[in-house]
């Protein structure tokens, strides 16, 4: 049965003893909160349970940053790791083109517009233009715009900024065209091309193999290094592939009017955010008193990963 936030705030109030709602200190904003910090910033360093074992699935191209940067949090991961996948998508994906008008206020004064475009842009594909005046810029292959003002474009995410030189007059219009590589699709994926990657977390391991100070020819990527919160490829790719890495994701945040995703959590988050609690206010009686029911709790959580993960043993051989 699933347990609403109002459930977990009233069993929070009852097990801490905070049952004034009024009370500043203790509000419904401020019991969610201690509950969403718990699930969010704790639960998943607690326990790493089956459900929340996930992939990280990304598409890499010869005009992808390397190393790329990867921001776990905005991802809603906790950790990445092995097992990598790279797998090769069909060289018969057409490329697409696109023409758009820009977004910006058209006034006789505002010469600056831009474009929330599609990403994995193909580099010397961008043209803007601008009927009056007649303006146009051009993509110079290296992420800039050249002609009759100045920009730039990011290839990746599909970003296309630009100044121009005179601003346009109302009634007129300023558009770019590009070519992209589409998104791919499951059907766009080569089956009998899935290859696991070697995975480094120590940099001194992955540049003994591969040294930084050399210059590789374009391949199959078959290495990649996560380190500094960075993915770095070797050898650098020659097309797109798309790559699948093991990851492990954070609960997802309860708001005021709905449920937590996982009913069987419900005790278990509301003892964990009981304990930071007294832990904040130094009720440390109360936390060694609550503490020995937060491990029962946990231990009923944890114990469906075990399951999960029994028929994965070897039988012992006598």
């Amino acid at each position: 049965m699933a347990k609403s936030a109002a459930t977990l705030i009233g069993l929070l109030r009852n097990v801490t003893g905070r049952t004034d709602s009024t009370d500043p200190l203790f509000t419904d904003e401020v019991m969610l909160g201690y509950l969403n910090d718990f699930l969010n910033l704790q639960s998943s360093q607690d326990i790493r349970i089956f459900k929340n074992m996930t992939w990280l699935e990304f598409d890499i191209s010869p005009t992808t940053p390397n190393p790329m940067p990867i921001d776990l949090q905005a991802l809603g991961l906790t950790t990445i790791g092995a097992p990598a996948y790279v797998q090769q998508i069909r060289a018969n994906l057409p490329v697409q083109v696109t023409n758009a008008p820009m977004s910006g206020t058209i006034d006789g004064a505002n010469q600056e517009f831009f474009l929330a475009g599609t990403p994995e842009i193909v580099p010397g594909t961008v043209f803007v233009s601008g009927t009056n005046p007649a303006q146009s810029l051009a993509d110079d292959s290296l992420g800039g715009l050249v002609g009759d003002g100045s920009g730039s474009v990011n290839y990746l995410n599909g970003m296309i900024n630009v100044v121009l030189n005179t601003a346009p007059v109302v009634a007129s219009e300023v558009t770019v065209s590009y070519q992209y590589i589409p998104v791919p699709t499951p059907q766009s994926l080569n089956p009998n091309f899935s290859l696991e990657l070697w995975w480094f977390q120590d940099p001194q391991d992955f540049y003994r193999h591969w040294p930084d100070r050399l210059n590789y020819t374009p391949q199959r990527p078959t290495s990649v290094l996560y380190y500094n919160n960075e993915l770095t490829f070797r050898g650098p790719p020659d097309r797109p592939y798309h790559i699948k890495i093991q990851a492990y994701h954070t609960e997802v945040e309860i708001d005021a009017s709905g449920n937590i995703s996982q009913d069987y959590l419900y005790r278990y988050a509301v003892y964990g955010a009981a304990l930071d609690l007294f832990s904040d206010y130094g009720e440390m009686d109360k936390w060694h008193e609550y503490y020995p029911a937060f491990t029962r709790y946990r231990a009923l959580v944890y114990s469906r990963t075990v399951s999960q993960y029994q028929g994965q043993r070897p039988n012992p051989e006598f």
